[in-house]
């Protein structure tokens, strides 16, 4: 005889719960799951100190990091801007909270903003400073003599470069290692951009920028923004955020750092500011 046939079929085991109730089954939903049908229920994620030992298993890390921006200077939870502002207002130089972070200057200025200060007077042409490694005149002092030299000629035969030297003079930050600009107006960088780099004859690729954007600054859609009102690659953009500031703020730092370039620029600016020398007393008279 067929078995099949003679085997009763198998009925639907009994429910935990019947028609009538509407009790809900307990379940738990995963971190993932929540993200997707209740993201308002997750807290906030807060960057906490490992207190926990040293891990004895292997480890593995990662790749990149996932919280960094391309281009940024600053990865979420990098205290180093903050270091810098406090070694700032210590009084530490810019070049000296460079070295202690293990940083580019230029990063460091970006991070103080306008912690970094202005220059101070500068150093008449005739009194050059020695460098005391060796004994000679830096490579800054002897561009500054020359340029200084040369600028009252220039800026009587060329009006351009007078009025360019007159823009620079008044933006620019000098020091015996670079000439740095700060501003927020593109055609104010593009303008100070192209006469530096045409009147010192330097590389476009010398040229640095830094972009410190508020937060809600698309940061790759301002770094190809400047590149293209610069006229340079936007792999010599990079940025870093900035708190307490507008959400739309952007301001660029650009950077060529020379000392030929910034002495040729100091010599230039100091003709051109000095008062004009006193006309000669007619004897006569």
């Amino acid at each position: 005889m067929d078995e099949r046939r003679t085997t009763p079929p198998q009925v639907q085991q009994p429910l935990p719960f019947d028609d009538e109730s509407e009790t809900p089954v307990p379940y738990r939903l995963t971190a993932r799951a929540r993200r997707e049908v209740a993201p308002e229920a997750l807290p906030d994620l807060e960057l906490i100190t490992d207190l926990r030992g040293p891990r004895t298993g292997p480890t593995v890390e990662p790749d990149t990091d996932p919280g960094a921006e391309e281009g940024a200077l600053d990865a979420p939870g990098d205290t180093r801007p903050a270091r810098a502002r406090a070694l700032r207002r210590a009084g530490l130089p810019v070049s000296a909270i460079a070295r202690q972070l293990d940083a580019d200057e230029l990063a460091v200025r970006a991070w103080l903003g306008g912690l970094a200060g202005r220059r101070g007077p500068l150093r008449p042409a005739s009194t050059p400073r020695r460098d005391e490694r060796h004994g000679v005149s830096s490579e800054y002092d002897g561009a500054r003599e020359r340029a200084h030299r040369l600028a009252p000629g220039l800026l009587a035969s060329d009006p351009a470069f007078a009025a360019g030297l007159g823009l620079v003079a008044g933006v620019a930050d000098l020091d015996e290692h670079s000439v740095a600009v700060t501003t927020r107006d593109p055609r104010v960088a593009a303008a100070v951009a192209g006469w530096l780099l045409g009147h010192t004859a330097t590389p476009a690729h010398r040229l640095r920028v830094v972009l410190r954007l508020g937060r809600g600054v698309a940061a790759d859609l301002a770094r190809h923004r400047w590149a293209e009102v610069l006229g340079i690659e936007v792999g010599q953009i990079t940025h870093t955020r900035v708190r307490g500031v507008p959400d739309a703020d952007e301001e660029a730092l650009l950077r060529i750092a020379d000392p030929a370039v910034a002495g040729t620029v100091a010599g230039w600016a100091q003709a051109l500011l000095e008062p004009p020398a006193p006309e000669p007393l007619d004897a006569a008279f």
